[in-house]
């Protein structure tokens, strides 16, 4: 038996696959633990024996001592997740995106060819092709893993009866300060700025074909689905009390709504790659032209709707979108960056960590570990923790000194997002009593 921590960024996007991993590592005998990856509770691993790390990502040393050595010590199994995977074609390319150092030595799960490519020409040699396992969910076996369509229909107050379209906003540069965009110049491949007017501009003509066809057609259903970052705003709000057949809803996963729907509509989101894993058509509403650089390689020969002829024709012609995929299929290009194959990739990950169980250490990974960094990662937290618990407790701490103090504030800030990003305990005892009813061990 193994010792293994998940480490975890995102809860909405990552919490049932670090669930899945983890039922089926202690179904294998496997003692088995959790953590957001800013979770202060994870620091009482500075006196516990770990034998194997798993990450959400892992670009390079920084990432490797922060979240790593800094905890678990001298720990030389490590199975990075990479959660990003799928990259703009500005950004495909940019050696930023592979891990560096001796994060290198690091096994890396790949969810497809692409990616594999990337990483062993950059010398990145245990790199592993499992397929996305997010995409396990939308598989045969999980047909009862999401509420049926009456259930969740009446959970949101939705008419079943009427034709529902999913729209998947990816609208997250909505309303940013420019402050914030050139924060972003340095992280990501393209102008920050022409994405934001970009993303306002479309938005907006989106929003006046929503409003446009809800006065002609009563007999349709709009499910908004706001990007995690995105808030409800007033032209929003209007739309939502104007018509009590458009729902901005941001509860239960992408998948569930996805394979609930009748049919997906998309603007420039990742999940329009779910909708096809779970044989359903994407629209792409495209008022715009975008940049090429900007824009998935993937995603080049997708049914655009370009004008509002175009999208009213496309939602109430399901043949035509049939048809056009039909004589353009996604499957070739999907292909590229995910492995379509029917086994379990979840199953593959669990086997790859069982190896690296077996094998000998790479010492290489822990190579620049230092002892006193877990001394100082220790002072460091709990110097986070009194902060955080003071401004909680202490309103003269919280209006004269936090709110006076950008470091502090950025210390309560990180606290608080990790407090809604925690997967809890009656997650995962919900997650475990679901997944039993439908889970077969010889998957």
């Amino acid at each position: 038996m193994a010792s293994i921590v998940i480490l975890y960024e995102h809860k909405a996007r990552e919490m049932e696959t670090v669930l899945l991993l983890r039922y089926e590592l202690m179904r294998r005998r496997h003692d088995v633990s959790i953590f957001q990856i800013d979770d202060l509770s994870r620091m009482k691993y500075l006196f516990k024996k770990t034998d194997l790390v798993i990450t959400p990502f892992l670009y390079g040393d920084y990432e490797l001592k922060k979240y790593v050595l800094e905890i678990f010590g001298c720990v030389n199994r490590i199975c990075n997740l990479q959660w990003e995977q799928i990259y703009n074609r500005g950004g495909k390319n940019n050696p930023k995106r592979n891990p560096k150092g001796n994060a290198k030595y690091a096994t890396h799960i790949c969810w497809g060819m692409d990616t594999y490519n990337r990483l062993i020409s950059d010398k990145c040699i245990n790199s592993v092709i499992t397929g996305a396992p997010q995409m396990d969910f939308l598989k045969d076996d999980f047909n009862n893993w999401y509420l049926d369509k009456e259930t969740l229909y009446s959970k949101y107050g939705i008419d079943k009866n009427k034709k529902t379209l999913l729209f998947i906003s990816s609208f997250s540069y909505l309303g940013l300060s420019d402050e914030k965009l050139e924060e972003l110049k340095l992280l990501v491949d393209f102008n920050p700025y022409l994405f934001r007017d970009l993303t306002e501009k479309s938005r907006d003509v989106i929003l006046s074909w929503f409003d446009n066809i809800m006065r002609e057609n009563d007999n349709i259903n709009i499910i908004y689905r706001p990007h995690p970052g995105e808030v409800m705003d007033d032209r929003m709000r209007d739309l939502c009390n104007r018509y009590k057949n458009i729902f901005f809803i941001g509860e239960e996963s992408v998948s569930q709504w996805i394979v609930r729907c009748d049919a997906i509509l998309n603007w420039y989101s990742t999940a329009g790659v779910e909708a096809f894993f779970a044989n359903k058509n994407n629209i792409f509403l495209r008022p715009f032209e975008f940049p090429i650089d900007m824009d998935y390689e993937m995603f080049g020969s997708v049914c655009t709707a370009k004008t509002y002829n175009d999208f009213r024709e496309l939602i109430l012609n399901e043949e035509a979108v049939n048809e056009y995929y039909k004589n353009n299929p996604l499957d070739k290009k999907v292909a590229l960056y995910y492995l379509i194959d029917k086994k379990f990739s979840f199953i593959k990950i669990v086997g790859v960590i069982e190896k690296m169980l077996q094998e000998k250490e790479d010492t290489r990974i822990s190579s620049a570990y230092r002892c006193r960094w877990r001394w100082y990662s220790l002072f460091k937290s709990y110097i986070k923790l009194i902060v955080y618990k003071s401004w909680k407790h202490s309103d003269f701490f919280a209006t004269k000194i936090v709110k006076n103090i950008n470091v502090l504030q950025r210390v309560v800030e990180s606290c608080l997002k990790k407090e809604t990003e925690t997967i809890k305990q009656e997650d995962i005892c919900s997650f475990d009593e679901k997944f039993r009813r439908i889970y077969k061990a010889d998957c």
